[in-house]
């Protein structure tokens, strides 16, 4: 059975992290956890002492990473995985053990496909922040299967019906390569872009009819800017710059068209 190492960047959200390990112990995963603790010492103090009462239950790696920013702490722990396959998680995040190692036996017997992950669903609690009896479901993922031959083809798809890519299974050495001008950007929104059509553009990803991932909203959820708000800032040109030049260059080398016409 495929192993795969769920990464978990945090900062100052000992909470949901903390509630999260408890997740993962109750349902038995065998799946190793990397944390990536950017915290004060009093959240870190907090996740470190709950580590130590599941060691015996949960494999988890942690590395305590002051001043990182989410792109440097991410790419960290990508570079830090041991195993053959990886997932990154938020610290409010679930991810589906069985899900896990469906999707990475799946990228095992199918090379030609770079991500693979099941359905998804988003949850709100009425009642409380981390805790709560009073919650709404929703589905989160639509149409996540995108697995045509011509990279502009796929890509123009995605541009379409985006969603977050960098939740799936992938193989770690593939990642490491997608994050290679991830962890520079300087624009937050336009890193988690990069890293998502880097992805698509790299390979096609499947999807599994299995229930995946669960994902929380709620006050600190980390949402895109508004366009005119986002253009404003003084990132956003570099950080567009480095977006267009990578994903062309990715076109360029795979398919028969010049770097000119691929950044359009």
């Amino acid at each position: 059975m495929e192993k795969v190492a769920i990464l978990i960047i945090t900062l100052n959200r000992s909470k949901f992290l903390i509630r999260q390990l408890e997740y993962y112990n109750k349902i038995k995963s065998n799946h190793p956890i990397y944390i990536g603790d950017s915290s004060n010492n009093y959240h870190k103090n907090r996740t470190l002492n709950k580590i130590k009462l599941l060691k015996n239950n949960l494999n988890i790696k942690y590395f305590y990473l002051p001043g990182f920013s989410d792109r440097e702490a991410h790419f960290f722990l990508a570079k830090k995985c041991k195993e053959k396959y990886c997932a990154y998680s938020g610290d409010d995040d679930f991810l589906i053990p069985n899900a896990l190692t469906q999707s990475a036996n799946f990228l095992s017997n199918n090379d030609e496909f770079r991500t693979a992950q099941g359905h998804s669903l988003v949850f709100e609690i009425n009642d409380g922040l981390v805790y709560g009896k009073d919650l709404n479901f929703s589905q989160y993922w639509r149409e996540t299967q995108f697995d045509n031959i011509s990279i502009q083809k796929r890509l123009t798809s995605f541009s379409k019906k985006y969603w977050t890519v960098v939740f799936s299974v992938r193989r770690t050495k593939e990642f490491i390569e997608d994050l290679k001008n991830f962890k520079n950007i300087p624009d937050r929104s336009f890193g988690e872009l990069i890293q998502n059509f880097t992805a698509i553009a790299n390979g096609k990803t499947k999807s599994l009819d299995c229930l995946y991932l669960i994902r929380q909203v709620h006050q600190s959820t980390y949402k895109l800017p508004s366009k005119f708000d986002w253009i404003e800032s003084s990132d956003w040109y570099p950080s567009y710059k480095i977006f267009i030049s990578s994903i062309s260059k990715i076109i360029t080398k795979n398919e028969n068209i010049t770097r000119t016409k691929a950044k359009i």
